[in-house]
């Protein structure tokens, strides 16, 4: 478990005003619109009194004149169809060729949201609507105002002015809180402002006003403005404010976020201890000791613990083990008196444990346990008197696949020395593995180990918790060095064998550079639009540091899939390139060093977005790097100068790498993807609102893919789910790959056999569809024929042939007169160990009524299978071997288990997955043919 930087984790601060650019433009053409739309309410009490409409002839009059002004007109009908068109408007897409023209459309947008607003609360149902009308009206106004339409900034603080004296006094709250949020429009276009007015109103705002949600958006709003307006005293001491305020709170929800703004403060505190350490500062170390010791002292939220825990490990994989140790020994001082008892404080406790354990592993005799990835046992006494290096890896883990060449090309040079590698593989799908290795052929063996991840026996008994993890170990069979990694490693076994090249050259195989080619082109035009995009603004400064680029080990779902998903670069066969050199800038290499400059303007957080999504993946999938991209996104979208461009790019890079990682088993990334989906609802841009659609529909697919369903199947979650991908057909690509897989388990509970196969076909015809090849791959290989469930072998004589594990020639005419079943399995596949069970049951209730059945193994490592079929009793036929995998590839098998049913002339009658798919048909044929005697 990795504790990536709290504060990026955090939910990003609510606004409550959907933000525009702030740039100040001269649309003469809607002046005459928003004189319409908001004069009326500006000086008589109707504005501001809801419950006082005025006659209804005279307003319906009076809102026709408006409504023939308005360039989106104005629905009829009551209260909750104008709140209808209000929401319609917006997630309105702001219309036009430039800059210009979107920003005369915004005016219109929200000149008639707020011309709606004002006929609800002029109309006859004000008192149920008028004051979610008046905070609508308001919003719309600030908007208006920012974007510099002429009279807006007077009207709009009249209109908040008036509302704030209003007798009621939630639209009096509203007013007043109108005014201090247009008091930080202009804190932001006067940097020469310390602010302190704002900073005043606030702690009034805290002493008087109620202290709930609305109250700490308000101050996190001020919070966030000091912050992007370079005030950060002023920043951090509303973040403590905040803490101080809700921290203790018996509303779990606001003491939650008090406990994050008091996170978020530590981590600013630490921060400069942190990047003074290294840089090598004198006196750096025992400042952040001292830092973080006050931190803890100072009975800290477990959120703060999170944060001096990512520090510790940031050290620890900077190869500064013995300060990061230090900050481990306190933290675990402060957990044995802690009395918190929350999930986030477990896990620390857990992390500093495992740490314990990394921390102490030089100078101790490992011992490695389990199996190879095809099923052998592993023998780590063969390794006695060699140097052996231990590699943490997984399939899913970008830096991992990134270190092979390094590794292969270390392997090939010194192995005649004798120098071997032991990988320890993290997947929890073995077959990912198994294929990954397939491809890739590494020369040296991969172990496997009950439980992944982190309840792996190996990661658990070293330590392990971010991977790549790297360990040598010295011909005396003793551990000499730990966190190795690039030309670390070389220069460790440079020193042990005789080397004629003081340095390792690592050569990356054509498959990488081909890629690397590939992704350069496709960067060319996104390279030239950021270039431009940046022009307007300061150059950002060139200073880089090498970042933290472990990968945490994720959790993984637990759900049986019958086929697994891999990631991306695997199902290509593909690995991630080689790193390239950052050109992040100084600011970055803090706490996290993918975390964008706090200077820098919206349109160089765009431009940093744009340049992020260029980096090669091995860069991509380092540590920090998608907090580094949540955070720019987060900031352009709270945002007030963010062109509809703008917002469009960050919300679509933030969900496609949370998404990404969250098909990757991380957890915290699927649990944000989840909360960023709701919170880019109301975005306008068409774009956003298809994606996220797609991931509404994907939780619940995914959800009912986790959960027992009532009805025997998920039904009614397949029906939407298809006709989500039928309206999406033209544009389905690998990001669908983890709904698809989902359906698939669905699928695979709908007891109705021909049902089944026609919903499989159907999913499978549907991705084989798409332009993108591994969704096309995907939807082969679910497809009724690739699944030993084509009708076109119904009917026809089973020819089944080959090899048992015996050696023994096997014919299926031996089995004439006979019920047989074809199994077609593995050792390595779960689901096909799972259906075991259900198949030995069917087989003990009717072997002696003449039921067979036959194993089709198509395990690649036959000492694997013969080791399995020892240790369980499974006392039927088996085939193997080269036959067995022909046979597979003429029955279609892609994905297993599959299986196939003979009657007793020897013809095949139906297919299916497990044995319960045949049980009322094998009884029927069992009667049937007793009938026939």
């Amino acid at each position: 478990m990795n504790h990536s930087q709290p504060a990026q984790e955090f939910p990003a601060t609510n606004t409550r005003l959907t933000k525009f650019t702030v740039t100040k433009l001269a649309v003469t053409t809607l002046s005459v619109l928003l004189y319409v739309a908001i004069l009326p309410g500006c000086g008589g009490g109707t504005a501001t009194d809801p419950s006082s409409a005025a006659a209804p002839s005279d307003s319906d009059s009076a809102l026709d004149s408006i409504n023939e002004s308005l360039v989106y007109k104005l629905p009829e009908g009551n209260a909750a169809k104008l709140l209808e068109f209000i929401e319609q408007m917006s997630v309105q897409q702001p219309q036009g060729a430039n800059d210009d023209e979107r920003t005369k459309d915004v005016g219109d947008i929200f000149t008639a949201r707020a011309a709606a607003a004002e006929r609800i609360i002029n109309g006859p149902e004000a008192k149920s609507y008028g004051k979610e009308a008046t905070r609508i009206r308001l919003e719309s106004l600030r908007v208006l105002a920012n974007i510099g339409l002429p009279d807006a900034d007077k009207n709009v603080k009249a209109y908040a002015a008036e509302l704030s004296s209003n007798e009621d006094k939630d639209l009096a709250r509203v007013g007043r809180y109108g005014v201090f949020s247009i008091s930080l429009d202009e804190l932001m276009s006067n940097p020469q402002s310390d602010g302190q007015s704002v900073i005043d109103n606030i702690n009034k705002f805290v002493e008087s006003e109620p202290r709930d949600q609305e109250l700490l958006f308000l101050i996190n709003e001020a919070a966030d403005t000091f912050g992007m307006s370079d005030r950060q005293p002023q920043a951090r001491q509303l973040l403590k404010l905040i803490a101080d305020t809700f921290g203790e709170s018996t509303n779990e929800q606001l003491a939650a976020q008090g406990n994050e703004a008091q996170a978020r403060l530590h981590m600013m505190e630490l921060q400069d201890g942190f990047v003074g350490v290294m840089q090598n500062v004198e006196g750096a170390d025992s400042k952040l000791v001292e830092g973080v010791t006050e931190v803890l002292d100072s009975n800290p939220p477990s959120a703060s613990l999170g944060v001096v825990m990512d520090l510790s490990q940031k050290l620890e994989n900077a190869s500064r083990k013995d300060l990061a140790s230090q900050l481990y020994t306190r933290l675990e001082k402060t957990l044995d008196a802690a009395t918190s008892a929350d999930d986030m404080t477990g896990m620390i406790r857990k992390g500093v444990q495992r740490a314990n354990v990394r921390m102490n592993l030089v100078g101790k005799t490992p011992d490695i346990q389990g199996t190879t990835t095809f099923g052998k046992e592993f023998d780590w006494s063969r390794y006695k008197g060699k140097v052996v290096l231990i590699d943490f890896w997984a399939t899913w883990c970008g830096p991992c696949i990134a270190e092979i060449p390094n590794l292969i090309n270390l392997h090939e040079r010194y192995s005649s020395q004798g120098f071997e590698i032991v990988g320890i593989n993290l997947d929890d799908d073995v077959a990912a593995a198994v294929n990954f290795l397939e491809d890739r052929e590494l020369p040296w063996v991969s172990v496997m180990s009950p439980g992944g991840g982190e309840k792996n026996v190996n990661a658990e008994s070293f330590g392990v918790e971010t991977i790549p993890f790297i360990l040598l170990v010295g011909d005396d069979g003793k551990i000499i060095a730990s966190h190795l990694r690039g030309e670390q490693i070389g220069e460790a076994l440079g020193d042990i064998f005789e080397s004629d090249d003081a340095d390792v050259v690592i050569e990356m195989d054509d498959e990488v550079a081909e890629m690397n080619d590939e992704v350069a082109e496709m960067n060319d035009e996104v390279v030239e639009a950021t270039e431009e995009e940046a022009e307007e603004e300061t150059e950002a400064a060139d200073a880089a540091a090498e970042p933290d680029d472990q990968a945490a080990i994720p959790a993984r779902r637990n759900g049986e899939q019958m086929l697994a998903l891999a990631p991306q670069q695997v199902l290509n066969g593909q690995a991630p390139a080689a790193p390239a050199e950052s050109s992040l800038t100084k600011e970055q290499n803090e706490a996290n060093p993918y975390e964008p400059d706090a200077e820098l303007s919206t349109k160089q957080l765009y431009a940093f977005i744009l340049d992020m999504q260029d980096k090669t993946k091995s860069i991509q999938f380092r540590d920090g790097f998608r907090e580094g991209i949540c955070v720019a996104a987060d900031r352009v979208l709270g945002s007030d100068d963010a062109s509809a461009r703008h917002r469009e790019v960050a919300a679509e890079a933030k969900l496609e790498y949370l998404h990404r990682d969250a098909c990757l088993g991380d957890d915290v990334a699927d649990d944000l993807l989840s909360k960023a989906t709701e919170s880019l609802a109301g975005e306008s841009s068409e774009k956003t609102q298809r994606l996220v659609r797609f991931f509404e529909v994907e939780r619940k697919v995914i959800n009912a893919a986790d959960t027992p369903p009532d009805d025997g199947w998920h039904t009614e979650t397949w029906k939407q789910s298809l006709e989500y991908l039928e309206s999406e057909k033209e544009s389905l690509s690998s990001q669908h790959l983890r709904m698809a897989s989902s359906l698939v388990e669905i699928l695979n509970d709908n007891p109705d056999v021909a049902e089944r196969e026609s919903d499989f076909d159907t999913l499978s015809k549907l991705l084989v569809a798409s332009k993108d090849p591994v969704l096309r791959r995907y939807g082969k290989r679910i497809g009724p024929k690739n699944n030993g469930e084509s009708t076109e072998w119904i009917g026809k004589p089973l020819e089944l042939a080959g090899t048992t594990v015996d050696g023994i020639e096997f014919s299926a005419k031996e089995f004439l007169g006979k019920i047989v079943v074809v199994d077609f399995w593995a050792t390595w596949c779960g689901p096909c160990r799972a259906a075991l069970p259900e198949l030995q049951e069917l087989y003990k209730k009717h072997k002696d009524s003449g039921l067979e059945i036959v194993g089709v193994s198509i395990d690649h490592d036959e000492d694997a299978l013969a080791g399995y079929l020892d240790d369980n009793d499974l006392p039927w036929t088996h085939l193997s071997g080269e036959s067995a995998t022909e046979l597979a590839k003429k029955y279609g098998v892609g994905g297993i288990p599959a299986m196939l049913l003979v009657d007793q002339r020897g013809k095949i009658v139906s297919r299916g997955r497990t044995a319960n798919d045949f049980k009322d048909l094998i009884t029927k044929l069992i009667a049937d043919g007793k009938d026939g005697e």
